[in-house]
């Protein structure tokens, strides 16, 4: 529970103990986490560069960080980009007017 006190003009948030047990707990694994992600960036750019426009699985090179799920980024590579794909047609279709009007 953390309440939000206010005294003039200040404020202040309160913690129980054990609040601030699990987040000095859990700082580290955060901190942790994100020198990992901040050390595969330059990889994950890489694999996405080369990736994109291939329909098939690519091997992530054999130095690239192994913290990050290639296949899983592959997929929602995928995903993303079939999404963009599908509004870049309608847009053009529209804009064309290829659906017809009904009229």
């Amino acid at each position: 529970m953390v309440s939000l006190g206010k005294k003039r003009n200040k404020k202040s948030i309160y913690f129980k103990l054990h609040e601030l047990r699990y987040l000095s707990y859990i700082f580290f694994m955060v901190q942790n986490q994100l020198i990992k992600y901040t050390e595969a960036m330059s990889d994950v750019m890489n694999y996405v560069l080369s990736s994109i426009s291939s329909n098939t699985y690519v091997e992530p090179s054999s130095d690239a960080n192994k913290n990050i799920l290639y296949y899983q980024l592959f997929e929602e590579l995928k995903a993303i980009m079939q999404k963009h794909v599908f509004c870049i047609c309608l847009f053009f279709f529209n804009k064309l007017n290829l659906f017809g009007s009904g009229n």
